[in-house]
């Protein structure tokens, strides 16, 4: 897993977030995470507290429909990652990309997660881009999805989101969120790649 801070400018940064707060998207509102479909089995554990999220979907490999503008803004974000990563890393084509946005819930308990999942079952990258600075750590487990056999977790990194931070790791590896107590939101691009990390 690789962590980047201050990757693009800081107009660049808040014309994004300006961007994920405006009603013309369609954001759904998920109840629960386990209504969102993912490549693999739902982990539920002991310290799973799913309080869903709201999504937008902006790309998404499987669906036949034109992407809205702001995805196409989305693209240098993703250039400059490349720029930066070079040989360490290798995108070959793009799976999906959409926007997460976990409310405040003062009431979510202390070291909880959302329902952990894993992004992909191939050799793929997943990429968060934080789009606010907020509580509500992103949790990155040791353990990888291996057909479809749960494992037993054991935390491998807490990653607390910065505004203008990106996060890549393998997007096999068991991850969750959180979400945040003291601030109102937080927000996070979502991408997913075939690809590999070194």
């Amino acid at each position: 897993m690789i962590i980047l801070d201050n990757v693009i400018s800081p107009s660049y940064v808040n014309a994004i977030e300006y961007e994920c707060h405006q009603q013309k998207y369609l954001y759904a509102v998920q109840t629960s995470s386990k209504n969102i479909s993912y490549n693999g089995p739902l982990l539920d554990t002991k310290n799973t507290y799913d309080c869903g999220q709201m999504e937008c979907t902006l790309f998404h490999n499987n669906l036949k429909q034109d992407p809205p503008e702001f995805f196409s803004q989305l693209k240098p974000l993703v250039l400059t990652v490349q720029d930066i990563m070079g040989s360490n890393m290798r995108l070959d084509m793009m799976l999906r990309c959409k926007i997460n946005i976990l409310w405040q819930k003062e009431s979510f308990p202390e070291d909880h997660w959302n329902v952990v999942h894993q992004d992909s079952d191939v050799e793929s990258v997943s990429m968060i881009y934080y789009v606010n600075d907020s509580d509500g750590d992103t949790y990155l487990f040791n353990q990888f999805y291996e057909n479809g056999r749960l494992p037993e977790l054991t935390i491998a990194k807490r990653v607390t989101p910065k505004k203008g931070r990106v996060l890549l790791f393998d997007g096999r590896r068991y991850h969750a969120g959180s979400n945040p107590r003291t601030s109102r939101e937080r927000i996070v691009i979502n991408y997913v790649f075939k690809g590999s990390l070194k």
